[in-house]
């Protein structure tokens, strides 16, 4: 959830207001500008991505639904366990092919096995698209042993892996009933209790299963997943590492380790790293594909992110429907805005789930959402909630379908009750916290965040909670801190530059915007909120070829975000252009909830019509360069200063600026320097809109006999609509960029 294509009504139309105004300050850049602002801004007429082909790889027959061993004429126990023992063998060193060949041939030495048939559904367990196959490979085992404690924890697994929760917990509690010495049957009802949001009893059963066998690094695994849930990131780095001493060769132990290092410390290249042996051993893995799209999305190389997504797709076969590989392309697509396509991959998502994989419909509700069908997202999520009560992502969509309708009351109720299920949930803090800042309850806002900000001081999501809490509440300073320190702990993040981007701008920094939309851009983001963040900072320059592209991209994508239609307007205003501001206008005055707003927008638009209409200059009054300075001149002789230069400049962008510097003979302190300053300021910023040559701006650089003062840049455009009435001397001196120059800057 992002708050940057809308603000605040409250805020909004001031913004605009103001904005108008000072844009016309901003139509040519400063003399000296950061580096980053020099940067080639990608081209922005042509998307840079081109629609997705959804191309479903060719299906070969794929596994059979169930392991169909032929059975040898007579049992043979020796050879079972021999090749259990080497399935057993194989599967530690992460080759599952071989591992499952093996427990296949024992089932056929001897059916009446049970470890052969408990190895082979251990197989099917690491590898999410044989759900199918692991369920009935468990119950294979059950019916050979039904009051089996592990047998019986196996089949709750499976059950797990099939999203029957229900009978999973049953099962799960079955096996710990019969064997409460049994650590599988623990960590099996561990690992399922937390995944029905059963935090603390998920700990306990967790922690006994490693007490019971502290060599079994699966017990390990399953204590620190939830240990991460309760926001114990220590002891879950710690468990997590354990399991990987205890079984080195397994793939599945480095890729936790590696995720759990990019979570809590924002390192994509020792996560990398870690998983780099991952990799080796099961390179067409779902779990390591699905890590090397995610790296790749964090740095915003989508092409490798889509790439590895697709390499999924390969896994969904007949007898493995795999809709996760699906979701994995949506997700990918849904991050860069291309939502026609993300629609397309969760359609086939949606066709290879079972009505039991209700979390494959979380895209759906999105997706709903951003077309504000806000009631159809609703429907989805209170229907999984009624199937499942215990469901909280379930009940916090229902919170966030009412957050899209802004009914913030009812979203924040559903958001207390999903923080106080979870309460060391960081992410459902910062949904009430949002709720609550737009519902205008600030001090219900600060307070959330601290409840949870002891021990979140070092979370990425608690800053961006921080950052959009203060943003909607209009606290823009507190916001900047906030999402600088988000980009310090997720230095890859594209959300965090992005958001950096965006509250900069709102807060004034144009140039600081500006940089670090750019490198944003550069490095794959090219949202809706980038372009149009990037296309306001061209827009207050004056740049406005510049500026309509990427505003116009902004729009194709997002058609409701505010700062580009905002930022158009602007555009489109300043060139009185009044025609083509006129949609834009019009669909801020239907966002507007004030009816004082709502006019005083419409009144923008009539002054931009009567400017239209004003007859164009004399031509008599026009002047030529040489002109302009020789009235320049003299309007410099008459206030008795000494020229030090006065010319006519053009950069190699074409843009011409006249630039006056002149020395005083008076105290730099002194009143009347400063009052001499700003009347040759206004003089001649009249000369500007008379100048055929069409400067952006005026730049007038004071001083004394032995020091440089200051440095001001005036705008053409701001200079025209003062000379004709539009602004009154105070709001256009507001208009000045002035930069002081310290005698050290000399």
């Amino acid at each position: 959830m992002k708050d940057h294509d809308r603000l605040p009504q409250s805020a909004a139309v001031p913004l605009l207001l103001a904005a108008l105004v000072l844009i016309l300050a901003a139509c040519q850049q400063p003399p000296s500008q950061p580096a980053a602002a020099t940067r080639t801004v990608p081209a922005a007429s042509t998307a840079t991505h081109t629609p997705t082909p959804i191309v479903i790889p060719t299906q070969s027959p794929g596994p059979t639904p169930t392991a169909t061993p032929e059975p040898l004429a007579e049992p043979d126990r020796n050879l079972a366990e021999s090749l259990s023992a080497k399935g057993k063998s194989l599967f530690g060193t992460s080759d599952l092919t071989g591992a499952e060949a093996a427990y296949i041939d024992a089932i056929a030495a001897d059916p009446s096995y049970l470890p052969a048939h408990l190895g082979l559904t251990d197989v099917y367990l690491y590898q999410s698209q044989y759900w199918q196959q692991a369920l009935q490979s468990a119950q294979n085992a059950t019916t050979l042993a039904p009051e089996d404690s592990t047998a019986l924890a196996y089949l709750a697994w499976a059950k797990q892996g099939a999203h029957h929760f229900d009978e999973a917990k049953e099962l799960g509690l079955r096996a710990v009933e019969l064997d409460g010495e049994n650590p599988t049957a623990h960590t099996a009802l561990a690992d399922i209790l937390v995944s029905m949001y059963e935090v603390d009893r998920a700990y306990d059963h967790a922690e006994t299963a490693v007490r019971l066998n502290p060599e079994s690094a699966a017990g390990w695994a399953t204590l620190g997943s939830i240990a991460y849930q309760m926001h114990d990131w220590d002891k879950a780095g710690e468990a997590y590492e354990r399991a990987l001493e205890l079984e080195p060769e397994f793939f599945a132990w480095h890729i936790i380790n590696a995720r759990h290092e990019f979570n809590v410390f924002g390192d994509i290249y020792a996560a990398r790293s870690i998983a780099k042996r991952a990799i080796e051993l099961v390179a067409d893995h779902a779990s390591t594909l699905f890590f090397e799209a995610d790296m790749a999305a964090e740095e915003g190389d989508w092409e490798t992110s889509e790439a590895k997504c697709m390499q999924t797709i390969a896994l969904d076969q007949p007898h493995t429907p795999f809709p996760d590989a699906y979701s994995c392309m949506a997700l990918m697509l849904l991050q860069q805005e291309r939502n026609a396509e993300t629609a397309a991959y969760q359609a086939l998502a949606e066709e290879r789930a079972t009505v039991h994989r209700r979390d494959v419909t979380l895209i759906r509700m999105r997706l709903l959402n951003d077309q504000e069908l806000c009631t159809e997202s609703r429907a989805l999520a209170e229907d999984w909630l009624e199937a499942r009560p215990y469901s909280i992502s379930a009940m916090r969509m229902v919170g966030v379908s009412y957050l899209c309708e802004r009914d913030f009351t009812t979203a924040a109720t559903y958001f207390r009750k999903t923080l106080d299920a979870l309460p060391q949930s960081v992410s459902d803090a910062r949904l009430l916290a949002v709720a609550y800042a737009r519902d205008g309850k600030a001090l219900e806002a600060r307070s959330v965040l601290n409840e949870v900000r002891a021990f979140s001081i070092d979370d990425p999501i608690y800053y961006q909670a921080l950052y959009e809490t203060h943003l909607i509440l209009g606290e823009l300073e507190e916001a900047v801190l906030a999402a600088q320190r988000w980009d310090v702990l997720r230095p890859e993040s594209l959300d965090a530059r992005e958001s950096l981007a965006f509250v900069q701008l709102f807060e004034g920094n144009i140039e600081a915007a500006q940089s670090i939309a750019l490198d944003a851009l550069e490095r794959g983001a090219r949202t809706s909120t980038v372009l149009a963040v990037l296309g306001e900072t061209y827009t207050r320059m004056g740049e406005f070829d510049k500026a309509q592209p990427l505003l116009e991209e902004a729009i194709e994508l997002n058609r409701d975000h505010f700062v580009a239609r905002q930022a158009l307007a602007l555009l489109f205003l300043a060139q009185v252009r009044c025609q083509e501001a006129e949609p834009h206008l019009n669909w801020l005055i239907d966002e507007a909830d004030d009816d004082e707003d709502k006019e005083q927008l419409a009144d923008v638009l009539e002054r931009c019509e009567k400017r239209a209409a004003q007859p164009t200059p004399d031509p008599s009054l026009q002047l030529e360069n040489d002109e302009a300075i020789s009235t320049a001149v003299t309007i410099l002789q008459e206030a008795d200063v000494e020229i030090r230069y006065l010319d006519v400049e053009e950069n190699e962008e074409g843009q011409r600026t006249l630039v006056v510097a002149y020395a005083v003979d008076l105290a730099v302190d002194s009143e009347a320097y400063s009052n001499l300053e700003r009347q040759l300021i206004f003089e001649l910023s009249r000369i500007l809109p008379r100048m055929t040559s069409e400067p952006d701006g005026l730049v007038v650089v004071a001083g004394t006999f032995n020091r440089t003062t200051s440095a001001t840049l005036v705008a053409t455009r701001a200079a025209e609509v003062w000379i004709e009435g539009e602004l009154t001397d105070e709001e256009f001196e507001n208009t000045w960029r002035r930069q002081e120059v310290e005698r050290s800057d000399e």
